[in-house]
């Protein structure tokens, strides 16, 4: 577990979805009250609203090589990227996450 930084855009989303959720605990939320299980969450709350939006979504890892490829096409550097992404090593974030746009080129 470790700590990440949000931005003070994501920090506001986060403040409006507990405002719309106050009588909950959690967001995503078993029938009983407590964290769903991250399996269910991505069932019944996130892959729902990707067909909604026209997403094509294989799992929650698909966030991470998202994120890496959005972080370096906004130029943020490898070893930031790395950190944010909770490896030890800049390789494994540009290898493995990083994707690579066609229109880059």
């Amino acid at each position: 577990m470790r700590q990440v930084t949000l931005d003070a855009t994501m920090v506001e989303r986060i403040h409006l979805l507990h405002s719309q959720f106050a009588s909950r605990e959690w967001i995503f939320q078993s029938g009983a009250g407590t964290p769903a299980n991250p399996g269910n969450a991505l069932k019944r709350y996130v892959r729902p609203a990707a067909t909604e939006l026209g997403i094509t979504l294989g799992g929650w890892h698909d966030f991470r090589h998202s994120l890496s490829t959005n972080l370096r096409r906004a130029g943020v550097h490898p070893k930031v990227v790395s950190d944010i992404l909770g490896h030890n090593k800049v390789n494994p974030a540009v290898d493995v996450y990083d994707r690579a746009d066609i229109a880059e080129r």
